[in-house]
C-alpha cells in the first residue's frame, strides 16, 4: 500500500463506567488517522483537518482553540530529573491530573511512586505547563543542563517545533493553535506532539483530542508504522453545537407516494426519475393490478407526506394533483412546474 495511507472512519463506540455529561457508555465517534508519515508535515495536516471539521460546522475562532503539547518534552524533562523509565508513565499521569487535582493531593499520589521527586516535579511541571509560546519553550528547553548528546537532540526538537507552527500558520491555522505543554493525553501510547480542542467561551470537556502515535500499530500486531491522529465524539460536539447555536439542521427531503393507473405509468416513471434526481424521496406500489383507491391507502399508511395523483383526467391537460395525505387536500400542479412546486413545500414536522 502506497504510503502516506489516509484514512478515516465514524462508528458507535462503548465505555465500561457511569454515564457523566459529556460521556455516555455509546456513543459515536470519528476517528482520522495518517499512517506511515514520520514528519511534521503530516502532524500539521492532522491538526489542519480537525481545524476545518470545526469550521465546517460554522464554528470559529471565537468558539473553540487547540492546545498543542509534546510528549517529547516531557521526556527531556524527565531526563533532568532524573525518573527511571519504568516511573515516566506514573509522571505523565500525574501531569494529566494537574488542572483536575491540587497540589498537596497529587504530590501525595506521586511520591507512591518517585518518592522525594513528587514535590520537585509538580512544581516544575507547572512551571513547563504555563509557557505558551515558542521562545519560551527554547529558554525552557536551554535551563535543563542535559548532556550534549540529548541537548543536540532537543535543539532538532525545537526545529522541529518551529517548522510545525509554520506550517501551521500558513494553513490558516494560526489563530486557532495555542502551545500548552500542560496537554499530555492520558493514553500511554502517545509519542510526540499531542493536541487536544476545548470550546473558548465556557469550561468543558475536550471536544476533540489526538497526536503522534508512532509505536502503536506494530504494538498491535501490525507493522512498524508511523502515525498521528485524532478522535471526535459526537456528545460533546452536539453539546458545543448547541451552546454556541449553530447545530445543523437536516434538510426535510420530500417523500413522495406516486399514485397512477396501468395506461399512465410511463408518464409517472419519468417524473419518478425526475424528482428522486432532485433530491425527493419517491414511492410506489409494486402491484400492477392496484387500482387509484388502494394505492391511496397504502399511500396513507406509508408515512408520505404527499400522493402525486396520476389519472387520465389530470395528464389529458398536463397536470398532476398532489395531495396532502395530513390534511386530506389536493391541488392541481402543471407537470412542467411539478419539481419547484415540491421543492417549495413547507415540510417541517412531516
Amino acid at each position: 500500500m502506497r504510503k502516506p495511507v489516509k484514512w478515516y472512519n465514524i462508528g458507535d463506540h462503548f465505555r465500561f463506567e457511569r454515564p457523566q455529561k459529556g460521556r455516555t457508555r455509546c456513543f459515536t465517534q470519528l476517528n482520522v488517522d495518517i499512517l506511515g508519515e514520520p514528519g511534521v508535515a503530516a502532524d500539521a495536516e492532522s491538526i489542519h483537518t480537525l481545524v476545518l471539521v470545526f469550521r465546517s460546522f460554522g464554528l470559529t475562532c471565537e468558539d473553540f482553540y487547540i492546545r498543542l503539547s509534546d510528549r517529547e518534552l516531557w521526556s527531556f524533562a524527565m531526563d533532568a530529573w532524573g525518573v527511571s523509565a519504568d516511573k515516566r508513565g506514573y509522571v505523565l499521569s500525574a501531569i494529566d491530573k494537574m488542572e483536575r487535582m491540587d497540589r498537596e493531593a497529587l504530590v501525595s499520589w506521586l511520591s507512591e511512586h518517585v518518592g522525594e521527586l513528587a514535590g520537585l516535579i509538580y512544581d516544575d511541571a507547572r512551571k513547563l505547563a504555563a509557557i505558551h509560546d515558542l521562545d519560551g519553550l527554547i529558554a525552557w528547553g536551554r535551563s535543563l543542563g542535559l548532556s550534549a548528546e540529548r541537548r543536540e537532540v532537543l535543539d532538532a526538537r525545537m526545529a522541529e517545533w518551529s517548522v510545525l507552527m509554520g506550517a501551521l500558520r500558513d494553513l490558516g491555522c494560526g489563530d486557532y493553535v495555542v502551545i500548552d505543554p500542560g496537554i499530555v493525553r492520558g493514553l500511554a501510547y502517545y509519542t510526540g506532539f499531542v493536541f487536544e480542542a476545548f470550546e473558548k467561551r465556557r469550561k468543558s470537556r475536550a471536544l476533540a483530542g489526538g497526536g503522534r502515535y508512532d509505536n502503536l500499530v506494530g504494538k498491535l500486531g501490525g507493522p512498524d508504522l508511523h502515525a498521528v491522529g485524532w478522535a471526535m465524539g459526537d456528545v460533546t460536539m452536539l453539546d458545543c453545537l448547541e451552546f454556541c447555536g449553530k447545530t445543523p439542521h437536516e434538510a426535510v427531503r420530500p417523500k413522495l407516494f406516486m399514485v397512477f393507473g396501468e395506461s399512465e405509468r410511463g408518464v409517472c416513471f419519468g417524473d419518478v426519475d425526475a424528482l428522486r434526481s432532485a433530491g425527493c424521496r419517491v414511492v410506489y406500489s409494486y402491484r400492477s393490478n392496484a387500482g387509484y383507491g388502494k394505492q391511496l391507502k397504502e399511500a396513507s399508511q406509508s408515512g408520505c407526506s404527499h400522493a402525486l395523483i396520476y389519472g387520465p383526467d389530470e395528464l389529458a391537460v398536463g397536470e398532476v394533483t398532489v395531495k396532502d395525505l395530513a390534511s386530506g387536500t389536493g391541488i392541481r400542479v402543471k407537470r412542467e412546474e411539478l419539481a419547484a412546486y415540491i421543492g417549495a413545500l413547507d415540510l417541517k414536522g412531516s
